[in-house]
C-alpha cells in the first residue's frame, strides 16, 4: 500500500527503503490490505523506577485507549482515551494507579487499544 495514497499498488521492493513495513505476498496477483492502527510502539526505560514513556503512532482519526494493567489483567490506570488524530504520541506512566498512589514493584503491561480493533501490548517492569 502506498503509504502517502492509501493505494493498494503492486509494485517492487528494494533494499534499504525507508519504510516500516512492507505485506509480501508470494501468490500471483495478490494485493493485501494493511490494517490501520498503531505502530512504531517503545516504551522506555523498561525496567524503570520512577516514569516510563509509551510513544507511538496513530495512523488516522479514531477511538483510542492506553491503559496500564497487573499481572492478572486487571486495569491500574488508564493514560489516554478519547478520540485521538493521526499522529505521533507519548504519555507517561510514574508507577501508579488512578489514585495517584504508588503500586508495588513487579511487572505491568501497558495495552493500546484503537477504535479499529488494533491492540497493541507489552510488559513494563517497575523496580525500586
Amino acid at each position: 500500500m502506498n503509504q502517502k495514497t492509501r493505494i493498494k499498488e503492486k509494485r517492487t521492493i528494494y533494499t534499504g527503503e525507508p519504510v516500516d513495513a512492507q505485506l509480501v505476498s508470494f501468490k500471483k496477483e495478490e494485493v493485501s490490505e494493511i490494517p490501520l492502527g498503531t505502530h512504531n510502539v517503545s516504551c522506555m526505560p523498561n525496567p524503570f523506577k520512577d516514569e516510563t514513556i509509551i510513544t507511538f503512532h496513530l495512523d488516522k482519526l479514531q477511538s483510542l485507549w492506553v491503559e496500564i494493567l497487573n499481572i492478572n489483567g486487571a486495569k491500574i490506570k488508564t493514560l489516554m482515551e478519547g478520540i485521538m488524530p493521526g499522529g505521533i504520541y507519548k504519555t507517561t506512566w510514574y508507577g501508579d494507579d488512578e489514585k495517584g498512589k504508588k503500586v508495588n514493584k513487579g511487572v505491568y503491561f501497558y495495552k493500546i487499544k484503537t477504535g479499529n480493533g488494533t491492540v497493541v501490548s507489552d510488559k513494563i517492569i517497575l523496580i525500586k
